[in-house]
């Protein structure tokens, strides 16, 4: 039987079949996606020309090829949960989301971590690690051995510690290693002084202490651990006190026997008739040690004496610095410039041939403290400083010397009177 339908503007010929099932009627519509397939029971999506039977099926969740399951090509393993689903690993159907988590090292259940669960201490150490309490987050196959009675790394013996300074003793031994850092400190090692227990027995050498904190101990020559300025290499200075704890200083001996010593104002300590107090002779000494020697009371007029080429002596008619200079400049002439050690030895010897005493060299820091220059301008090209000089002691000593012994230099106030050279 032939049937005429008119649908929208276009007129089907549709045959229909003595018996077919009425519902055969809605299989009639035309095929409107244009994939040239008949609709009916076989087109799952008449509207996208991407689904159909036969579609390559993609990773999207949707049926392309109408077999009325998605993403079937991809999960490979059955499991329910394709690769497009966060199944990963579509090898191995007891791996996808939602699997239980076992301790196996794997992630089970596709959330990115293994193994969570049987960490119960959070020491990163799962019990399928090796993690022997996995109660106690130090306790696990890399913990640090202590001697308390735990297996704290899991190498299923209790108090391992290693003996980790190779020096024959742990610290969980019978005796045990009281350092296992050092091995020179050990059970039977020999006590030294150095404020370590050496040997192990608790206690520290009588003296092996140091109260005042400046790094020497008593029974490494410390005189005095209740001052940290006091100790073995300090600076010795002039005040009553042994600082360098070495009873042979200056500061501490009467090398004379005259009662004084050099802090104390004697200035020759080899000599017991050289003292403060002393009678002044005309000897070229200061004899009475009040840094002028061969007064013009006791020696009368000094005439002033030339040597070499143009320098020009005082002596002993001391003056103050600054007077000292401008009788120099009073000639044409500066304090003295020394350029070397050779200019320093031979004026030197010179002077002291003349008078035993401090000489003032042209040499100051008047303008800026520590700032040394020379009354003639020259560049400072040498210095001959004495030992811990200069120190400027009390804040005054501003001018530099020639010392009344050796070559070296001192500073001092620029208010005494000293004899002095000028040079060109």
């Amino acid at each position: 039987m032939i049937f005429w339908l008119v649908a929208g503007c276009r007129t089907i010929e549709v045959q229909s079949v003595i018996g077919a099932p009425p519902d055969d009627l809605g299989c009639l519509d035309a095929d409107e996606d244009g994939e040239a397939r008949p609709p009916c029971g076989i087109d799952c999506d008449d509207l996208d020309p991407e689904l159909h039977p036969g579609a390559i099926e993609r990773c999207d969740g949707i049926d392309q090829d109408c077999s009325g399951a998605a993403d079937e090509p991809f999960d490979t393993d059955g499991d329910g949960s394709s690769s497009c689903d966060r199944d990963c690993d579509d090898t191995d159907p007891d791996r996808h989301p939602g699997a239980p988590e076992r301790c196996n090292f794997r992630d089970d259940d596709c959330d990115f971590a293994v193994d969570e669960g049987f960490d119960e201490d959070a020491d990163r150490y799962s019990t399928c690690g090796g993690d022997c309490d996995d109660t106690d987050p130090f306790v696990h196959p890399d913990g640090t051995e202590t001697c308390d009675g735990r297996d704290e790394d899991c190498s299923e013996v209790v108090d391992d510690a290693p003996d980790r300074d190779g020096d024959g003793f742990a610290p969980c031994d019978a005796v045990p290693d009281c350092d296992d850092a050092d091995p020179s400190a050990f059970p039977g090692a020999t006590e030294v002084c150095d404020g370590r227990d050496d040997d192990c027995d608790g206690q520290l050498l009588a003296g092996e202490v140091d109260d005042d904190g400046d790094g020497v101990l008593v029974c490494a020559g410390d005189c005095d651990d209740a001052d940290a300025d006091i100790r073995p290499g300090a600076l010795e200075r002039c005040n009553g006190q042994d600082d360098d704890c070495d009873p042979t200083t200056r500061d501490r001996v009467d090398g004379d026997g005259d009662g004084l010593t050099t802090c104390g104002g004697d200035c020759d300590d080899t000599r017991p008739d050289i003292t403060v107090g002393s009678d002044e002779v005309c000897n070229g000494l200061d004899d009475d040690c009040d840094r002028v020697v061969d007064s013009e009371a006791v020696c009368g007029t000094c005439i002033g004496a030339t040597f070499g080429a143009g320098y020009h002596v005082y002596c002993p008619d001391p003056l103050v610095y600054l007077d000292a200079e401008v009788a120099c400049q009073d000639l044409g002439l500066h304090l003295l410039t020394v350029d070397d050690a050779d200019e320093n030895t031979w004026v030197s010897d010179i002077a002291y041939s003349l008078v035993n005493n401090w000489w003032y060299l042209g040499f100051d820091d008047l303008e800026v403290e520590g700032d040394w220059g020379w009354t003639s301008g020259a560049p400072v090209t040498y210095t001959n400083w004495d030992y811990y000089q200069p120190d400027n002691s009390g804040g005054t000593e501003h001018c530099a010397s020639l010392l009344f012994y050796g070559y070296s230099w001192n500073d001092l106030p620029c208010d005494y009177a000293l004899p002095f050279v000028c040079e060109p």
